[in-house]
């Protein structure tokens, strides 16, 4: 039916005004056309679609819906009337719609392109994309269906295609924040900071008021250690939306990272505020307390996060630590009972568990969960050696020697465990066991066959054995019999030179190390030794570098002198040559743990954190209770933004070794850099070369 001239008349002024942007001026001449004729179909959609245009969309589906009535088979009233559906929450009723113009009109690209949009947000991401191909198959120019495929893509974790496609978008439309903001939060999942961080900031250029945008523009400055610059973007993230916690969370996150746990515990305080039961900000205050050693808050907050989400074996493990800091055993093995039911198959919960059990001296219920941890991973030889530790207490020497073994069948290059196993041989009155077990230890170091007399050897090992258990008087008393044994010995003279650095007697060390030069003035090794005394706690480089040099020239393989000499690199900075020398030292002796914690600290001082990482796990693979290795993995945990990680090795740190708490994590903490400073390096190496890390010094 053809609608009246006058009508048709109106309907075509609005359409005149409408290109002449004069927007309510159209609105009203539509108005006017549908009152001429209220019959006119074209004229309801006009109207329907200027208001969608104008925010109103219920106005524009109450339009659409007249001109359907009038004429039910017209493709694009049905499009347009889903499109209006969708931005008012009626996604189903919009899929109808979108549904019905497609069986009218099925070649045409725009109907697919909008049910895409729509699948997308009812969650139906496959739909999507399967929306978006059929555009594209319609017209291969449609650049926004690569824009909704790609997000559907980013959504189902297919990141190659969702890089694709959001790349041949952003290739036609260059003015979409949130498409820079989509690429770039797949490129920072991909760990490509720089590219990441250009997106973000395109992003924001382009609408400086989203808070997301400013939140993963500061996740990626934490990234790329720029603490500053992400602490200003998660400032402005959460002042443009205060209500949401993410903000907050990461913000609280970073202060505790750089030990503003302060301000990082007003954070989360504000994220209970505002989300009070977000259960995992309590978890996060208790962890917060328990490094103030505010042990019962500690305790509370966990619990409170436990009430709120008591499926979660980290709040039991937590709320154990709180408890073992009270002494309160019975309580920290009822937390870690239901840990243990809620990951059965954690090897390492059973481990801690079994740890408890030895505080108790409860030595048989210890070994039963080392078994249990043993049946879900039965090649971990740290298991098998804590178990023998385990048997040694109560007295089975013979079983310890069991486990000792099979952890040398698993690691066979493990010095520590054959070490070990000497121990318990040696307490079993099995000598000549321990004396092999030394010889196969000696092999790694041919200079361990001049050891002067077989009773010395055995109480040098001895000696060594109490210096790792922290019996440093012990030790002393051993290395001082073998002295008397043998006095023309300067690798014995050496080793309670060491042990005297570790009592903090200089004086002592330093007569030693000039002992065993006055019976050998040219002893490489002796000479290392005095350069070490050198270099800790006199930090006279020169002259430890004047010894490290004489070593070296009499023995150029000189492990000890070139770690030394590694060290005085490192303080001065050259680190191309300080990597140098530690390599040397790993080539000569692959067991070396000093080399590589000299490596690690060029690898870190370089923002090689993989490689970092990977001279941690070589440590802690080789000696699962390197206290120093928790210590530095946390630092490089810090740096690829595991706080959570980073704070569990630190604690194991100085669980392991309590002195670590002093040495590295007391006023180094509060300004814990992403690059280490003079003094975090002096201590890292003054430990790593004491030996206060639990770990079996080598023998010279």
């Amino acid at each position: 039916m053809q609608p009246s001239p006058e009508a048709q008349a109106c309907n075509e002024r609005g359409n005149h005004l409408w290109e002449e942007e004069d927007l309510p001026g159209a609105l009203e001449a539509y108005s006017e056309a549908v009152q001429l004729d209220p019959q006119y179909a074209n004229a309801y959609f006009n109207r329907g679609i200027l208001r969608h245009r104008l925010g109103d969309s219920p106005g524009a589906i109450a339009d659409l819906d007249q001109a359907l009535a009038l004429q039910p088979n017209d493709a694009e009233f049905y499009l347009c009337r889903g499109m209006a559906r969708r931005d008012v929450h009626e996604y189903e009723q919009a899929r109808a719609d979108f549904d019905h113009a497609a069986e009218l009109n099925p070649d045409n690209a725009e109907i697919y392109l909008e049910r895409s949009q729509l699948r997308a947000l009812m969650d139906d991401y496959e739909g999507a994309i399967a929306d978006a191909n059929r555009t594209l198959e319609l017209d291969p120019a449609a650049s926004w269906a690569h824009y909704y495929r790609g997000t559907a893509y980013l959504l189902l974790e297919d990141r190659a295609r969702a890089r694709a496609d959001l790349d041949a978008f952003l290739e036609e439309v260059t003015d979409l924040p949130s498409a820079y903001y989509h690429r770039g939060s797949l490129l920072e999942s991909e760990k490509h900071w720089d590219a990441a961080l250009a997106d973000f900031n395109r992003a924001i250029e382009l609408d400086p008021t989203d808070a997301n945008f400013y939140y993963h523009r500061g996740c990626v400055h934490l990234q790329r250690d720029d603490t500053a610059a992400a602490l200003a973007d998660l400032d402005r993230a959460i002042e443009l939306d205060p209500t949401d916690i993410s903000g907050w969370l990461m913000r609280s996150l970073v202060r505790e990272e750089i030990n503003q746990l302060a301000e990082a515990r007003a954070d989360l305080e504000e994220v209970i505020r505002l989300a009070p039961d977000f259960a995992r900000a309590y978890y996060f205050l208790g962890s917060i307390d328990l490094q103030e050693g505010k042990v019962d808050d500690a305790l509370a907050h966990t619990t409170t996060f436990l009430e709120r989400d008591p499926t979660d074996p980290d709040g039991y493990r937590q709320r154990a630590q709180a408890y073992l800091h009270k002494d309160a055993f019975p309580l920290a093995l009822a937390d870690l009972n239901r840990a243990i039911q809620l990951q059965p198959e954690s090897a390492d919960l059973y481990c801690q568990r079994a740890r408890i059990h030895e505080k108790q001296s409860n030595f048989e219920a210890a070994e039963g969960d080392y078994a249990e941890a043993l049946r879900r991973d039965p090649d971990d030889a740290s298991t098998y050696a804590a178990r023998a530790s385990s048997r040694k207490g109560r007295g089975d020497l013979e079983g310890a020697e069991h486990d000792l073994t099979e952890a040398i069948r698993l690691e066979p290059e493990e010095s520590f465990f054959l070490m070990q196993r000497g121990m318990v041989r040696l307490e079993n009155n099995d000598i000549e066991g321990a004396i092999a077990d030394l010889t196969v230890v000696g092999e790694h170091d041919p200079d361990n066959h001049h050891l002067a007399g077989f009773v010395a050897l055995v109480l040098q090992h001895r000696g060594w054995t109490r210096l790792v258990q922290g019996d440093l008087d012990g030790a002393h008393a051993d290395f001082t019999q073998a002295i008397t044994l043998n006095p023309n010995d300067p690798d014995a003279l050496l080793r309670r030179g060491s042990i005297s650095m570790l009592r903090m007697d200089r004086e002592a060390a330093e007569a030693d190390f000039e002992a065993a030069l006055q019976i050998n003035p040219g002893h490489s090794r002796a000479l290392a030794a005095r350069a070490s005394l050198h270099l800790f706690p006199d930090g006279d480089s020169a002259a430890a570098w004047a010894d490290c040099e004489q070593a070296l020239a009499t023995d150029p393989e000189n492990a000890m002198a070139l770690m030394i000499r590694g060290m005085v690199h490192t303080q001065m900075g050259m680190l191309e040559q300080a990597l140098t020398d530690f390599q040397t030292v790993l080539h000569l002796q692959p067991e070396n743990p000093m080399g590589q914690v000299g490596q690690w600290i060029v690898h870190f001082e370089e923002e090689q954190y993989e490689e970092a990482l990977r001279d941690c796990e070589i440590l802690l693979a080789r000696n699962p209770n390197h206290a120093l290795a928790y210590l530095m993995r946390s630092f490089v945990l810090d740096n690829l933004n595991e706080p959570g990680e980073a704070l569990t090795d630190r604690e194991r740190a100085t669980e392991l070794n309590p002195e670590l708490a002093d040495i590295l994590l007391g006023d180094l903490q509060a300004d814990r850099p992403t690059r280490l400073s003079p003094d975090l390096i002096r201590a890292i190496l003054k430990d790593s070369i004491q030996g206060t890390s639990g770990t079996l010094p080598p023998l010279p």
